[in-house]
């Protein structure tokens, strides 16, 4: 039996009611939450527009550096490179794997690293040089990355997993935009706190995050409605 045909018997299986289970950790308490099918065609969808805003498309080469519990984050990222037909390579976020993160940035004409981390940018940092990151246009990064990558003179933008989302910064650079039509974010008392937005039967409801910061509503200059988070 052909490989196609395999993949069509695949397909004509009965699909399971969901996509999948998602679990996000905070303070010890593990939160999950399901995940649907329309719900990975949504992110997709999202991150597509994230990822026009920078000018991304066609020929593009890109790395992501996660590990493979980190899909509710990057799961939608990783789809809408494939529809915008952006090329992707993939490294552990993890520091032993830092070697091949600057591996595909001296040998790739790289346009972006996404969800580039602490541990990487120390590794690098200690092993060779974040130097080595310099060509690359876009560098998007967690949270506690930036100031390693800022005191190393690189100009990274945030992209932060928060809770169940991610938050990804426009070119506008005044915070990190939210898809709006899955999460509701609020700050409270200096805290985020999170709801699902559709108010879905057993969906998330007013979640501490664990992650102090702000979120600032109305359209941004890059012309998206979603809101911006500000992290502390």
């Amino acid at each position: 039996m052909s490989r196609a045909s395999i993949v069509e018997r695949a397909r004509a299986l009965p699909r399971a009611e969901i996509a999948g289970i998602g679990r996000f950790t905070v303070a010890g308490r593990h939160h999950d939450f399901t995940i649907t099918w329309d719900d990975l065609k949504r992110a997709g969808a999202w991150h597509r527009g994230a990822l026009t805003a920078w000018g991304f498309g066609p020929g593009d080469s890109v790395l992501i550096t996660s590990v493979s519990c980190e899909g509710i984050w990057t799961g939608g990222l990783a789809q809408a490179l494939r529809d915008l037909g952006v090329v992707f390579a993939l490294a552990e976020s993890y520091s032993w794997d830092a070697r091949r993160v600057g591996t595909f940035a001296r040998r790739l004409p790289l346009a972006a690293v996404f969800g580039l981390g602490r541990e990487t940018a120390e590794a690098l940092a200690a092993t060779a040089s974040l130097d080595v990151l310099a060509p690359v246009p876009h560098l998007f990064a967690r949270p506690d990355a930036l100031p390693i990558l800022r005191g190393a003179d690189l100009n990274p933008v945030l992209f932060a997993p928060i809770g169940p989302t991610v938050a990804v910064e426009c070119p506008e650079r005044a915070g990190g935009h939210v898809d709006a039509q899955r999460w509701s974010l609020r700050a409270v008392d200096g805290q985020l706190w999170c709801s699902g937005a559709d108010g879905r039967p057993g969906g998330l409801f007013e979640v501490p995050l664990g992650v102090g910061g702000t979120v600032r509503t109305g359209r941004c200059a890059c012309g998206s409605d979603d809101p911006r988070v500000l992290l502390a």
